[in-house]
């Protein structure tokens, strides 16, 4: 789709509509001055929005509004309806006031709400950018698609989890801040539903789990998110062992919250531990836990550890417990 954008970015939204109108109705006289009409082509006044009307302006949000219904103030999207004034509605807002009989604006009798066919072709002409553009979204959009878009789109930000750290990024970015501004642990590429080796080190440690386009077993693709998923691995050393809890870092937590899990498997064999009464055998130590994986962008701030489920190690069952990593197994499952 051509896009042709204003070269005074600070036009008023009405001339900008006016500019849209005036595009669309050179279009159609065009049309009627060739005197070539195919047969049983509609007339411009009942034929309905036309597909791929290439986009003549771009507007700012401060100005969208004025694209709003007037009842609900929801984006108009087709189909869109009229009163005899001209005072326009959405779908939904003209079945309910439809009962009532009087436009919502102006009070007049309306009898019954028509098709504004005018408004629905504008609407093809505007577009408006992404509000994640500045995290790297480059996608033109209508402004109806704008809520739809904004709930997956994978450019939304999601917060630092470091102490007075402001960053907020996408989490690809997200990604290449954690390495080379705090120089935390990362581990990539690992594959979703494959069991890997992780060396977890005290603190935040970050995980960067990859699902294949086609999917696989214990694992399905998430179009609309991508195909990569940011997991934050939280260990903190206690006097008697180290605790270990985990979370998704993903923009769009309330849709995937129920779709995370992951295993963490941890075994040691022939541990021997000396202590004041002489010293005592550990021949083996196993323990495996699965646990649903919480998703938040941050914006609120790590949770509260005690309410998020905690792996816990028992340091007598580390091997060299003082040193500072910890081979754990991990599994994890994307659904």
């Amino acid at each position: 789709m051509a896009v042709l954008e204003d070269s005074d970015g600070e036009m008023p939204l009405r001339q900008k509509l006016k500019r849209a109108r005036s595009a669309a109705a050179g279009g159609e006289a065009a049309s009627q001055k060739s005197g070539v009409r195919k047969k049983g082509a509609k007339t411009p006044a009942a034929a309905s929005a036309p597909v791929g009307v290439a986009a003549v302006a771009y507007i700012g949000e401060e100005d969208a509004d004025a694209l709003d219904c007037g009842v609900c103030f929801q984006p108009l999207k087709p189909p869109i309806f009229q009163c005899n004034v001209g005072h326009v509605v959405c779908s939904l807002c003209r079945d309910k006031l439809k009962a009532t009989g009087k436009c919502h604006v102006c009070g007049i009798s309306t009898g019954d709400y028509s098709r504004c066919h005018d408004m629905e072709r504008l609407l093809e002409c505007i577009r408006i950018k992404c509000p994640n553009a500045s995290y790297g979204c480059t996608a033109s959009l209508r402004y109806c698609d704008k809520n739809s878009h904004c709930r997956t789109c994978p450019h939304a930000p999601c917060h630092c989890p470091g102490e007075g750290c402001s960053f907020i990024g996408s989490t690809t970015a997200l990604w290449d801040h954690f390495a080379g501004v705090h120089g935390w642990s990362c581990t990539s590429k690992i594959r979703a539903g494959s069991k890997c080796t992780l060396s977890l080190h005290d603190g935040f440690n970050f995980l960067l789990a990859n699902c294949d386009a086609e999917g696989g077993e214990g694992m399905t693709a998430t179009p609309t998110a991508g195909n990569e998923w940011l997991f934050l691995l939280n260990v903190v050393r206690q006097p008697l062992d180290r605790a270990i809890s985990m979370l998704c870092i993903h923009p769009h937590a309330g849709i995937n919250a129920k779709e995370m899990e992951c295993s963490l498997m941890y075994s040691q064999y022939g541990r021997v531990v000396n202590n004041c009464h002489g010293g005592d055998r550990l021949t083996s130590h196993y323990q495996n836990s699965s646990f649903r994986v919480a998703c938040t962008d941050l914006s609120h701030g790590l949770p509260n550890p005690n309410e998020c489920f905690q792996f816990v190690v028992p340091n007598s069952a580390v091997k060299d417990h003082k040193e500072y990593a910890i081979q754990v197994v991990a599994q994890v499952t994307i659904k």
